[in-house]
């Protein structure tokens, strides 16, 4: 049996209270593809460090210059709260998610995998950082017990 594909236009990581984890809602406003990732504590205390990394190693040189010129590509949209479905019960829990850097345009592939779904979206630097800055920002980081500059 084949995973089922998804081409990811909007993210919206919100803390989930209930279960202890962070909610990637994935393309809320397309009912077809619309889908509810689950990241675990532990799975979110290692993708953090994984991504600082990553960050490091391709994006250096704009991470330490002041980007002011528009992106040519964005990627996906940040989606908003409000907006969300919050009737959505069957979120699928997150496996992994591996990052490809392509030297030729300079954007990160994402591909989050789960059980049964696998979702892409490729962002160029801006985006990415809009994406990992909200994650830290979601992580509910005086209830897992570290600290907020992790």
């Amino acid at each position: 049996m084949s995973k089922k594909q998804i081409k990811i236009q909007t993210i919206t990581p919100r803390y989930d209270e209930i279960e202890d984890r962070i909610r990637l809602s994935l393309n809320h406003e397309d009912t077809e593809n619309c889908i509810d990732f689950m990241m675990t504590r532990r799975f979110v205390l290692k993708l953090l460090p994984s991504i600082d990394e990553y960050m490091l190693k391709v994006y250096y040189k704009e991470m330490n210059q002041d980007t002011t010129t528009p992106a040519k590509h964005k990627g996906a949209r940040i989606g908003n709260h409000n907006a969300l479905k919050l009737y959505q019960e069957n979120a699928e829990l997150l496996l992994g998610i591996q990052f490809s850097f392509m030297e030729k345009n300079k954007l990160t592939q994402l591909k989050f995998n789960t059980k049964y779904t696998e979702a892409t979206v490729t962002l160029n630097y801006e985006s990415f950082m809009s994406i990992v800055t909200l994650i830290r920002a979601t992580t509910p980081n005086f209830d897992w017990g570290i600290s907020p500059d992790f």
